[in-house]
C-alpha cells in the first residue's frame, strides 16, 4: 500500500510538472504574441504615413488645407522619435482684397506610447520650422500694387496620436499637434500689418501607412 501511495505520489508530481511547463509556455507564447504586436519582435520598428491636414495659424483666422508624410521611428519599447514634411495653402480675406497663404516645413518629436490590442496612443515633444509665403491679391488691381513676402516660421509644440493596426504592417493614425509660432511671418496691407502665422496654432491630421 506504502508503495502504491508512493508511485501515485510521484505520478501526481509528474503531472504537476508538465502542467507548471505548459503553463509557462503558454505564457510564453502569449509574451511573444504581445510582443509580435508591437511590431519590435518582427523588427519592424519604422512607420510611414500619408497625411491630410488642417492648419490653424494664420491671423486673422483662416483654414489652411494640405498634407504631410510622416516617418517615425519606435527606438525602444515605449520610446520613439518621428520627422514629418507638410505643405498647407489657404486664403485669407483682407481689407483690399484677398491674400494666398502657403506654408511648408518639417518636425521633429521625441514620443511616448502606450499599447493597448490593436490600438496606438503616443504623446510627444518638438518642434517646427520652414517657410511662409503670403502673397496679396488686390479687389483692384488697378488702383493697388500687389506684393509677396517670404519668410521663416518657427516654435515649438506637443502632440497627442491615435494609431490602429487592424492589419499585419498596415495601420490608421489621427493626430492633433498644438503649437506655437515664436518666429513669425507676416505681411502688410496699406501700411498695417494685417496677416500673419503667429503665435498658438493647432493642427489636426488623418491618415494611413504602412509599417516595416
Amino acid at each position: 500500500a506504502g508503495e502504491h501511495a508512493q508511485h501515485h505520489e510521484q505520478v501526481g508530481a509528474l503531472v504537476r510538472v508538465v502542467g507548471a511547463t505548459a503553463s509557462e509556455a503558454t505564457r510564453g507564447q502569449a509574451r511573444l504574441a504581445a510582443a509580435a504586436r508591437t511590431g519590435l519582435a518582427r523588427g519592424r520598428p519604422w512607420r510611414l504615413a500619408a497625411l491630410g491636414a488642417l492648419l490653424l495659424a494664420v491671423r486673422p483666422a483662416a483654414p489652411l488645407f494640405g498634407g504631410a508624410l510622416a516617418l517615425d521611428h519606435e527606438a525602444h519599447p515605449v520610446l520613439g522619435w518621428g520627422i514629418d514634411l507638410a505643405v498647407a495653402q489657404g486664403r485669407v480675406r483682407t481689407t483690399l482684397g484677398e491674400a494666398s497663404v502657403l506654408v511648408a516645413w518639417a518636425s521633429a518629436v521625441a514620443t511616448a506610447r502606450a499599447r493597448a490590442g490593436i490600438s496606438t496612443l503616443e504623446v510627444g515633444v518638438g518642434a517646427r520650422a520652414g517657410l511662409a509665403r503670403i502673397a496679396g491679391e488686390p479687389a483692384n488691381p488697378s488702383a493697388v500694387e500687389a506684393g509677396s513676402i517670404l519668410g521663416l516660421v518657427a516654435g515649438p509644440l506637443v502632440t497627442a496620436r491615435v494609431a490602429i493596426e487592424p492589419w499585419r504592417g498596415l495601420f490608421a493614425t489621427l493626430r492633433a499637434e498644438s503649437f506655437f509660432v515664436a518666429v513669425p511671418t507676416g505681411g502688410l496691407v496699406g501700411g498695417v500689418r494685417e496677416i500673419a502665422l503667429e503665435g498658438p496654432g493647432l493642427s489636426l491630421s488623418a491618415g494611413a501607412g504602412v509599417r516595416w
